[in-house]
C-alpha cells in the first residue's frame, strides 16, 4: 500500500479540474557482479483524477489499478508524451 503525502507550493484553487495525478513504479537492476545499481525499468504507470466530476478535491483512499508497461513509451496524458522513448 502506498500511503505518501505529497507536498506541493501550488495551490489547489489555481488547479485546473482536469489536472491528473500520474505515478510510475520503477524497478532497479542490480548487476550481480559488482552490486552496483544498473538500469531502471519501467514497471508499471496509473494516474488518477485529482477532482470528482462535480468538480470537488477527491478525498479519502483511492483503489487505482497499475497498468503494466509493455511499450517504450507511457501513454500520453496532455499534448505531450510523459516520457520519450529509449531512442530520444
Amino acid at each position: 500500500m502506498f500511503q505518501q503525502w505529497i507536498k506541493t507550493n501550488l495551490a489547489v484553487m489555481v488547479l485546473p479540474r482536469e489536472t491528473q495525478v500520474c505515478l510510475i513504479v520503477y524497478g532497479i537492476r542490480k548487476t550481480v557482479d559488482t552490486k552496483s545499481e544498473g538500469s531502471q525499468d519501467i514497471l508499471g504507470f496509473t494516474s488518477f483524477p485529482l477532482f470528482d466530476r462535480d468538480g470537488f478535491l477527491m478525498q479519502g483512499k483511492v483503489a487505482i489499478p497499475l497498468k503494466i508497461q509493455q511499450h517504450p513509451v507511457v501513454e500520453p496524458w496532455g499534448p505531450k508524451a510523459l516520457i520519450k522513448s529509449r531512442s530520444d
